[in-house]
């Protein structure tokens, strides 16, 4: 985000607690950032750093066996290595099984409303 403060950052201040808030997409909004210090991280490679500015904002988590992966970022209240172990322990797919099971129920949904 190019003020450093995206929809996660923003909807954890709006939760009023202490809540940790994460970061997930598909695709990077980081458009003139770069990703930088490849890792390992057990079956999935965490492919770099996304900067922004000379700012850390996210990592790219590659899932092994997928074509394609994830950007992770800090929203509010947690550090980007938690969100990444967190995050890394959510994934049966490519996105986050909690997220994942959510889509699902909503298309479902919409679905039906729309058959209606």
């Amino acid at each position: 985000h190019p003020f450093l403060f995206g929809v996660a950052s923003d909807f954890g201040l709006k939760l009023k607690e202490e809540i940790p808030v994460i970061g997930v997409t598909k695709k990077n909004l980081y458009k003139s950032g770069k990703l930088i210090n490849l890792k390992e991280l057990n079956e999935f490679k965490i492919v770099g750093d996304i900067v922004f500015k000379n700012h850390l904002v996210g990592k790219y988590l590659s899932i092994k066996n997928l074509e394609k992966g994830i950007y992770i970022s800090v929203g509010n209240n947690i550090s980007l290595n938690l969100a990444i172990k967190i995050i890394s322990n959510l994934l049966k797919y490519r996105i986050p099984e909690p997220i994942r099971l959510l889509n699902i129920e909503l298309n479902k949904t919409i679905k039906n409303e729309i058959e209606r």
